[in-house]
């Protein structure tokens, strides 16, 4: 009978023991010779300790979170341990609270490298504090929103209005009661403008006969007789003002032949 009371006493602290370990190596993580980096955040939802840092939202876990702690001026700062060295975090890599699936999963850290290819590039050293990414959040944005709504002034927003109402219904009214005078206006204007249009049209025809050597300009502008003659005396000008140029006294003495 005693060894049967043993024998459970025993079985009882040993599936206590087992429970225990079960819930201890369930909250311990392996840190091995990992590094550690402070992340602050205005706002973290429901981010809680143990959650994973996940490499570029790839479902590749490089660390966890340690600790949650408030900082003095009231920010929220995250520690994160950082498991695997080998991986590279250099400077202006992004650490955003994100969430699995559409919102309702647990929150994690997504961890996200400003280019694509980090070979040859040093991870941010150890201890270093971060900015963090804020994750969205409904409530903020809706107070933002009634924040924004006790700026504005309604009675000088109706007041503007008002007035924008009175000044279309002014420009309306000058419309209607000069509605004569702008149909006369316009017509008077298309009456100038088909004017002027005819205008250019028959200056276009006389321009087309010239060139094709109709009308008295037309013949002299064409005829061969009168480019032969204009030649000649522009060639005549030019012999007369050379000579005027090397003897001035020409213009009063007869020109002396050379024998």
């Amino acid at each position: 009978m005693k060894n049967k009371v043993k024998l459970g006493v025993f079985f009882i602290i040993t599936f206590i023991i087992f429970i225990g370990a079960i819930i201890l190596l369930g909250k311990i993580k392996l840190k091995g010779d990992g590094y550690r980096l402070y992340v602050d955040y205005a706002f973290i939802g429901d981010l809680q300790e143990n959650g994973k840092v996940s490499y570029r939202g790839g479902g590749i876990q490089i660390g966890f979170i340690e600790k949650i702690s408030i900082n003095p001026d009231g920010t929220i700062r995250v520690t994160l341990f950082i498991t695997d060295k080998n991986v590279i975090l250099p400077e202006g890599t992004k650490f955003s609270i994100q969430t699995v699936g559409l919102g309702l999963g647990e929150k994690y850290i997504m961890v996200s490298p400003p280019v694509s290819t980090t070979t040859g590039m040093t991870s941010i050293p150890a201890g270093t504090v971060v900015k963090g990414v804020e994750p969205f959040s409904i409530e903020t944005t809706l107070g933002s929103i009634g924040d924004l709504g006790k700026d504005f002034n309604f009675d000088e927003i109706s007041r503007v209005l008002n007035n924008l109402s009175q000044t279309i219904d002014m420009i309306t009214e000058i419309i209607g009661t000069n509605e004569g005078n702008i149909r006369s206006s316009i017509s008077n204007v298309s009456e100038t403008l088909s004017y002027v249009n005819k205008i250019a049209r028959d200056l276009s025809y006389v321009v087309n006969d010239v060139e094709k050597g109709n009308g008295t300009i037309g013949a002299i502008i064409k005829d061969p007789q009168v480019h032969t003659n204009f030649n000649e005396i522009v060639n005549n000008l030019k012999v007369f003002s050379q000579k005027l140029k090397d003897n001035p006294s020409v213009l009063l003495f007869r020109e002396t032949e050379n024998k």
